[in-house]
């Protein structure tokens, strides 16, 4: 057992739950609250896939490799994009674009296919998925 409350904030008491771990952190007026964020091992484990993915399926043509990509980002970002976990979804994009850039690389041939001025183009070309925060529109609640 470990104790989770408001008084005792920080990153070494967190729970571990659904992939992700919650934790109290003071936020930027100092208030403590209950903070979440993706699992370590989770997005640790999600890397790999990503990782493995991209350099068996690397002979894709751009387009249909791109839109299977997508497909997989898509999906990650679906399930942890919550208020607060933005951070790690831009760790996983960054990861996910940095191997798609040494993957694509390796396809064959003496000089490297891409560099990282024609990679961004490329991306912002054809639409990598980025994640997005998503805001949550709650009803206020009116009292008459």
């Amino acid at each position: 057992m470990i104790r989770f409350s408001r008084f005792h904030p920080g990153m070494e008491r967190r729970i571990c739950f659904l992939g992700f771990e919650t934790y109290w952190m003071k936020d930027n007026e100092g208030v403590v609250r209950v903070r979440q964020r993706t699992a370590r091992k989770k997005l640790q484990s999600a890397c790999r896939r990503i990782k493995e993915w991209i350099k068996s399926n690397r002979h894709l043509k751009g387009k249909a490799f791109i839109v299977a990509l997508n497909r997989r980002l898509r999906g990650h970002y679906n399930y942890y994009n919550i208020p607060g976990n933005l951070y790690s979804l831009g760790q996983f994009y960054h990861w996910a674009a940095g191997c798609a850039f040494k993957w694509l690389n390796r396809r064959g041939g003496k000089r490297k296919s891409f560099t990282w001025e024609a990679f961004s183009r490329a991306i912002d070309r054809l639409g990598i998925a980025k994640p997005r925060m998503v805001v949550v529109n709650r009803p206020h609640r009116v009292f008459a």
